[in-house]
């Protein structure tokens, strides 16, 4: 035997192994079959790799303000390091980002508000209020209106 024959068939192995195939009911016998079988079982993996590393971006893309956040942690850790801050204003920095990140979702929340039409934005205001303006008598007729009303 080849020792070409014994690195081929070795890689077989390690791509079924690895890539969890299976050695199945058919195997190959004869060094083509092992070259074969082994580009074809990698090309396969990495197909796979990236329909999966696609669908995960995809994914992850969807939440704007926490791609957003993570950014401007990017940024302020580059600012750190740039310009040698220190631990102690690093945490406070970074603790700040945290808790104004609420703020700031807030406020995107506001700017959309601004482009939607008066009655949308009445509709929004009930719906977020709907717990308490039943509560106040003389906002109750407020709550029991059609939503036709506000269109």
């Amino acid at each position: 035997v080849h020792h070409w024959d014994i690195y081929w068939m070795s890689c077989y192995w390690a791509m079924y192994t690895v890539t969890s195939v299976g050695y199945g009911d058919i195997a190959a016998y004869h060094i083509v079959e092992y070259v074969v079988s082994t580009v074809v079982v990698l090309t396969g993996a990495f197909l796979w790799a990236y329909v999966l590393g696609t669908m995960t971006t995809a994914i992850s893309s969807l939440d704007t303000h926490t791609i957003g956040f993570e950014q401007d942690l990017d940024d302020l850790a580059l600012l750190v390091e740039e310009r040698n801050l220190g631990v102690d204003l690093k945490t406070r920095l970074r603790s700040y980002l945290y808790q104004s990140r609420g703020v700031r979702v807030a406020k995107s929340h506001a700017e959309l508000m601004k482009n939607l039409s008066p009655g949308l934005q009445g509709q929004i205001a009930l719906v977020d209020s709907g717990e308490w303006i039943p509560r106040v008598w003389y906002l109750e007729a407020l709550y029991t209106m059609e939503d036709s009303s506000f269109s």
